[in-house]
């Protein structure tokens, strides 16, 4: 079993466990989750959790986790327009 924090709540889980996958141990669930804050890291949601680590879960109300929404919707709209568009410049 591994030991980790997450948002100061301790919580134990198995190896191969994500981030993603312990949010639902959260009290609010992980609502709004969109990364991980690990030593000064970001991380995916998807990324596996390691023994003694203390992540922050990071929301839209993170400077951090506004960029990685940002991120996001830059890429979309870019594969939309590529979808519309094709190659066109």
């Amino acid at each position: 079993m591994l030991k980790v924090q997450i948002n100061a709540i301790a919580m134990e889980c198995e190896p191969g466990t994500t981030f993603l996958d312990l949010l639902g141990s959260l009290p609010d669930g992980g609502k709004g989750a969109l990364g991980a804050s690990v030593e000064g890291r970001t991380l995916s949601l998807n990324a596996p959790v390691h023994d003694g680590v203390s992540a922050w879960i990071l929301t839209f109300k993170n400077e951090e986790g506004r960029r990685i929404y940002e991120r996001t919707l830059q890429f979309v709209l870019l594969a939309a327009a590529r979808r519309v568009l094709g190659e066109a410049r």
